[in-house]
C-alpha cells in the first residue's frame, strides 16, 4: 500500500491551533514512520522542512527500514518536489539541515518525482492520485483541504484528532458523514474513529494499524452457497498479520428496510477491491434462438459493471463456474473458471489479492 501524510504543528494558527507540544507531535510522527516501514508500505511525503508531519514521519520510516532485513529498494520513500513551472514563490521551500541528513544518510531508499502544475497544492494532488491511503494530523488550511481532496477521491483518509488542527477538524467532520450519509465517505466505522480523537497511545496505533491492513473485499454473487466459502477463505485462509480481507457482503449490512440499489451503493462504495463469483443461476439464449446457455444472475452482471466503474479492471476478479457465458465487453477482466469447488481457485484468488498491495 501507498501511504501519504499531510499535517505540521502549528501554534496560533487561527481556526486551526494544534494542541499538545512540537515534541510530543514530532514523537507520534515517528512512531506513524516506524509503523508504516513495519507493515511493509510505501511512503509519499510532499514538504522535507521542520515541523512539517511528513519529515517526523519519514525520519521514523527511514531509520525503520534501515534496521529492517529486507534490502533497500529506492522507491519505499518516494519525495514530491516543486516542477520548474512552480509559481507559488512565496513557498519556495527547501529541505531544511536535518532532513538532508536523512537524505544522504539512507538515500538507498528514497527516490523522488516532481509534481507537475503551478501551484505549492499540486504536490498534494499528485501524492493524492498515487496513493492508497492518507493520514493527517494536525495541520491548517492546505492539509484541510488535501484532507478533503482524499475523501472525495474516495481513498482512505485517516485523521487524527490527538494535536487538534485540520486533522480533528477533519476526524469531527468524518463522524458527521458517518452519521448522516451511507458509509461512502468514511471506511472506518464510528465507534473506530472515536478513538482517533486522544492523543497517540498503543490504542490509537492499534486502530490505525488495523484501518492500514484491512482490505474491504466486495463479494459480488448470485443464488450459489459458494460465497460462504470465499467470505470464508479471505476472512481466514488468505488472512495475516501484514493483510486482512475484510469480506463486503450487502445482505450482512445492518439496515434492512433499505431499498436494494441504496443498499448495494453502501456495501460497494465500502470496497476496495471486489471478487465476483460468476455462477450458472439462469439459462438464456438469443432472440430465435432454442439453444440454451448457462447464464447468471442479471443482478450479477449489473454489480459487475457497477464495480468495474468505480474501482476499474485491476481490481476485479471474475471466478466463472464451468462454462457460463461471459458478455463480451468483460473479456479484458481478469477472470478465472472452476467447475465444482471455489478452493480450485486459492492460488488465483491469493496471486489478485497480493497484486492490490504492490
Amino acid at each position: 500500500m501507498k501511504v501519504t501524510v499531510f499535517g505540521g504543528w502549528y501554534s496560533g494558527r487561527s481556526g486551526f491551533e494544534c494542541t499538545g507540544s512540537l515534541s510530543e507531535f514530532a514523537t507520534t510522527g515517528r512512531a506513524i514512520g516506524r509503523l508504516l516501514s513495519t507493515l511493509g508500505h510505501r511512503l509519499i511525503i510532499t514538504s522535507n522542512t521542520e515541523r512539517t508531519l511528513d519529515s517526523f514521519v519519514a525520519e521514523g520510516f527511514l531509520k525503520a527500514s534501515a534496521d529492517s532485513s529486507r534490502p533497500p529498494s529506492g522507491s519505499e520513500l518516494t519525495i514530491v518536489l516543486f516542477g520548474p513551472d512552480q509559481a507559488d514563490t512565496q513557498y519556495g521551500e527547501g529541505s531544511d539541515a536535518a532532513f538532508n541528513e536523512l537524505i544522504s544518510q539512507y538515500g538507498e531508499f528514497i527516490s523522488f518525482v516532481t509534481a507537475p502544475g503551478r501551484l505549492r497544492f499540486s504536490r498534494h494532488f499528485a501524492a493524492i492520485g498515487e496513493c492508497d491511503a492518507a493520514i493527517i494530523l494536525g495541520g491548517a488550511d492546505h492539509t484541510f483541504l488535501a484532507g478533503r481532496v482524499a475523501r472525495v477521491a474516495q481513498k482512505i483518509m485517516v485523521p487524527l484528532g490527538g494535536s487538534g488542527g485540520a486533522g480533528r477538524e477533519l476526524l469531527e467532520e468524518g463522524l458527521r458523514l458517518s452519521r448522516q450519509q451511507d458509509g461512502a465517505h468514511s471506511r472506518p466505522t464510528e465507534a473506530r474513529l472515536r478513538r482517533l480523537f486522544a492523543p497517540w497511545s498503543e490504542g490509537v496505533e492499534r486502530v490505525l494499524r488495523d484501518i492500514l491492513t484491512e482490505t474491504p473485499v466486495a463479494i459480488v454473487h448470485g443464488r450459489s452457497p459458494d460465497w460462504q466459502s470465499l467470505r470464508n477463505m479471505l476472512d481466514t485462509v488468505l488472512s495475516s498479520d501484514i493483510h486482512r480481507y475484510r469480506p463486503v457482503l450487502m445482505n450482512e449490512l445492518e439496515v434492512d428496510s433499505e431499498a436494494l440499489p441504496y443498499k448495494w451503493e453502501r456495501a460497494g462504495s465500502m470496497a476496495t477491491a471486489a471478487i465476483a463469483l460468476i455462477t450458472p443461476d439462469d439459462v438464456g439464449a438469443l432472440d430465435g434462438s432454442s439453444a440454451l446457455s448457462s447464464r447468471a444472475r442479471q443482478n450479477v452482471w449489473l454489480e459487475v459493471g457497477w464495480m468495474w466503474g468505480r474501482l476499474g479492471r485491476s481490481r476485479l476478479l471474475l471466478l466463472v463456474q464451468g462454462d457460463v457465458e461471459v458478455p463480451s465487453d468483460l473479456q479484458g477482466i481478469e477472470y478465472h473458471t472452476y467447475e465444482g469447488n471455489l478452493n480450485e481457485c486459492h492460488g488465483r484468488i491469493a496471486a489478485f489479492l497480493a497484486r492490490l498491495h504492490q
